[in-house]
């Protein structure tokens, strides 16, 4: 056996390397270009599946690129709708992705929210360009005494006999694969089967998994049929007929062991007789990346057999297909090559308890940069039971076909790894042909589509007048100031805003050489506008994983569920809290190189000018009879000469970046609310912000409030812009010792987790007199390994 596959795979490799005949490149280059932009796929994490009535559901959004195997490094807008159990839109709202990942939040206090089951999807702008429907959907449950979970509606079960390879062929042994599932994608708990033929004699018998699935393996006789005989638990029987096996043709089968896999071509002699020297081709793909190895079948032997080390064939999802001499699929198996991040350490402990707070230990074993969502709940919660986590999303969804009961499972650590794979193997060969249709006529390349993050507001004034030929906008709350000229019929257009939803929006004309102010009147449209998805259909979505016991009452339990957002600030009094804006919250403060200064009277008064805040925080400035120059004296480039336009810092007035810096020159600190300073701002601002970044927020004045400012300024809301940011906090219950909180309360919702170089996190958490907890916690790295974890801890 090694010997013919040594030899079968050198043959192989000499035809591949020594006839790249057109056809096998341009089969190749049609399959590539149809994968050669992003793949972008979407994984939810929610805090919990089950909620009491007003509660907050809170969420961490995931979005990674199975072309790259990275996070997505393109920013930009992430939709999410909402639906009812009858499939209607409920709710819309659009968070902001940030290096792969975004966050949010739902209201469920809104009047479209009571008892019940309802979606939740999230989609990217870019996947409507795909080819694969990439989207995720996760279902959420509001519980109440009289609320009952759905059931499947039909107890009558779909079986499915699947050859594997997609065919039966007589004369050699098939293995055959054997699903069943009710119209929801359901399981029957077990069942047993027969393999029957036509003389009734008992040929094989065989058990199910958990997940209604089994196999057999069958050398079919020509002309004689077969059936199956599945005994169900509760002790009904049902007959299904075998498929009739094919008198010619080709089937694949696949086998492994340890770190190799095994695949096995074959025909019966009476189509080795017809193929003669043809030559097939066997393809190894996933996603863009494809391998192809051209074959002929012994002169001797019936079978073309292969080994590959695990190392040589793609990690994860792997589709073998199988082509005759003209490239026409004849037959196709799904194999899956264990990834290497399923290792991936993470280490969670209790460092101390102080008062009525927990601190937890977050660490890892590596240099990796680690981006986490934790949901924290109390040990024996029914509140958590999602269907999939973030390997089952990113690793095996994509690739198939249908519904999967608990995918999951196949990647629970807690499972033994060679059940799970076993398991896996089975769902793969139940599962027939990929989602990629070898069509080509079905699979054009996708273009590019145009990446446009934020929102864009269009219009025309409807008072033009040349005198005035620049337009501005301007949010108070966030800092946003955007300046732009207008065209001679009095078009404007401003592109890619950080829009808040339901916040207010100043519009002003300015004249061109006055510099005074008008008010326009202006007819506008802010886009993407949210719309509606086409109806869902729930009934293909109804998940099992929900708990069934709601008799406890729940009314008047939770007696706090949210105040105002907080975020603490350093300064020169570092304990004082003072609500910031989104941006705020936004920039990077932990990192050693940056610094955020409230500026308070006492800081006005040690330091009148900006400048002088400036000069004391690792910039230098040049004065002259010209005004000021500011350089960084963090430079990126140890080539970088003193005084050179290149050390010059990036700087911001109210989200506006300015290259004046004369304009800071006369700048009083008493104006402004506080200064923010980067000395090494690549970290989301470019490579040009290198040299560091400057960002100034000026207090509110009096002046936009008074009569002349509503005489010069129009203002709208923002209806459909990004929704604010919201700090999580726990509510507040009647009980921390009854059995519904025990069942559904929540102990902490961290969205962001970062963990860099190793370092270990420290997070605090309320102390709610719990014996333990458990922590539901799912992410990547920045290099795209992958983490699901289920980790429980005693307190």
């Amino acid at each position: 056996m090694q010997k013919i596959t040594y030899f079968i795979l050198c043959f192989i490799f000499t035809l591949q390397v020594s006839a790249q005949d057109s056809k096998i490149q341009k089969f190749q280059n049609d399959y590539t270009n149809t994968f050669s932009k992003n793949q972008e796929s979407v994984f939810i994490h929610l805090n919990k599946t089950a909620l009491l009535p007003e509660e907050f559901l809170w969420f961490s959004v995931y979005i990674y690129d199975l072309q790259t195997s990275l996070p997505a490094s393109q920013n930009g807008n992430l939709e999410l709708e909402v639906f009812d159990n009858k499939g209607n839109s409920v709710d819309l709202l659009t968070t902001f992705i940030w290096q792969g990942k975004s966050a949010g939040y739902l209201n469920l206090q809104k009047e479209q929210y009571s008892e019940g089951t309802y979606y939740l999807k999230a989609v990217t702008s870019y996947m409507s360009e795909q080819h694969r429907d990439l989207h995720d959907l996760v279902s959420f449950q509001i519980v109440s005494p009289t609320f009952q979970p759905e059931t499947a509606k039909n107890p009558d079960f779909d079986i499915q006999l699947l050859p594997e390879g997609g065919h039966l062929l007589s004369g050699v042994t098939n293995r055959v694969g054997v699903k069943i599932l009710n119209e929801q994608g359901f399981a029957p708990e077990a069942f047993s089967g027969i393999l029957i033929n036509d003389k009734e004699e008992e040929l094989k018998k065989f058990d199910s998994n958990k997940m209604g699935m089994a196999s057999f393996s069958i050398n079919p006789l020509p002309g004689m049929t077969y059936k199956v005989v599945i005994n169900f638990r509760d002790g009904h029987q049902v007959t299904q007929n075998l498929p009739e096996a094919e008198d010619s043709g080709v089937i694949l089968s696949t086998n492994n062991h340890k770190n190799e896999y095994f695949i096995s071509i074959k025909t019966n002699p009476s189509h080795k007789e017809k193929i003669g020297n043809d030559q097939f081709h066997l393809a190894i793909s996933q996603n863009s990346a494809i391998k192809t190895y051209s074959f002929q079948f012994p002169a001797n032997d019936h079978a073309a057999l292969f080994r590959f080390a695990s190392d040589s064939i793609f990690p994860g999802i792997n589709t073998l297909t199988i082509f005759d001499k003209n490239f026409n699929p004849i037959s196709e198996r799904l194999i899956y090559n264990p990834v290497e991040n399923e290792n991936l350490k993470l280490s969670v402990s209790v460092k101390e308890k102080i008062g009525d707070s927990i601190n937890l230990k977050f660490s890892a074993n590596n240099s990796e940069t680690y981006r986490l969502s934790v949901s924290a709940l109390p040990a024996g919660t029914k509140s958590y039971n999602p269907e999939d986590n973030i390997l089952s999303q990113f690793l095996l969804k994509p690739y198939l076909q249908g519904r999967i009961e608990n995918p999951s499972y196949y990647f629970d650590h807690s499972i033994d790894a060679r059940k799970r794979y076993y398991d896996l193997d089975l769902l793969l060969l139940t599962q027939g042909w990929s989602t990629y249709d070898w069509d080509a006529g079905n699979n054009s390349p996708v273009s590019e589509p145009e990446r446009n993050p934020g929102f864009h507001i269009k219009g025309q004034l409807t008072n033009y007048s040349d005198k005035f030929g620049q337009l501005f906008i301007r949010d108070d709350s966030s800092g946003l100031l955007e300046l732009t000229e207008l065209s001679e019929n009095g078009n404007f257009e401003f592109t890619n805003l950080f829009l808040k939803d339901s916040t207010e929006l100043s519009f002003g004309l300015l004249n061109n050489r006055k510099g005074r102010v008008k008010k326009p009147a202006i007819n506008y449209s802010i886009t993407p506008k949210r719309s509606t998805t086409s109806k869902l259909q729930p009934e293909k979505f109804i998940f099992r994983n929900i708990p069934n016991d709601y008799s406890k009452p729940v009314e008047g339990f939770l007696t706090q569920t949210e105040v105002l957002d907080t975020v603490k600030i350093s300064g020169r009094k570092a304990s004082k809290e003072k609500e910031l804006s989104d941006e705020l919250v936004l920039l990077n403060t932990q990192s050693p190189l940056s610094k955020l200064i409230e500026v308070d009277d006492e800081e006005a008064r040690t330091n009148p000018f900006v400048t002088d805040i400036i000069e004391q925080n690792h910039f230098r400035i040049k004065r002259g009879y010209n005004g000021i120059q500011i350089y960084s004296m963090t430079p990126n480039s140890f080539a970088t000469a003193p005084g050179s336009e290149m050390l010059k810092p990036q700087i911001y007035i109210n989200g506006a970046r300015i290259f004046d810096e004369n304009m800071l020159t006369t700048m009083r600190s008493a104006d402004v609310a506080y200064i923010y300073i980067n000395r090494s701002g690549q970290a989301g601002y470019g490579q040009g912000a290198g040299n560091g970044v400057i960002k100034i927020k000026m207090k509110d004045g009096s002046e936009q409030n008074s009569s002349r400012a509503r005489e010069t300024i129009r203002k709208i809301i923002v209806t459909n812009g990004f929704q604010a940011y919201k700090k999580f906090y726990a509510p507040k219950y009647k009980s921390y010792s009854a059995d519904l909180y025990k069942d559904f309360g929540v102990i902490d919702w961290i969205p962001d987790l970062i963990i860099q170089n190793g370092e270990e996190v420290i997070h605090k958490i309320q102390n709610t007199a719990q014996d333990s907890c458990i922590l539901f916690i799912e992410g990547f790295t920045m290099s795209g390994k992958l983490i699901s974890r289920k980790v429980e801890i005693d307190l």
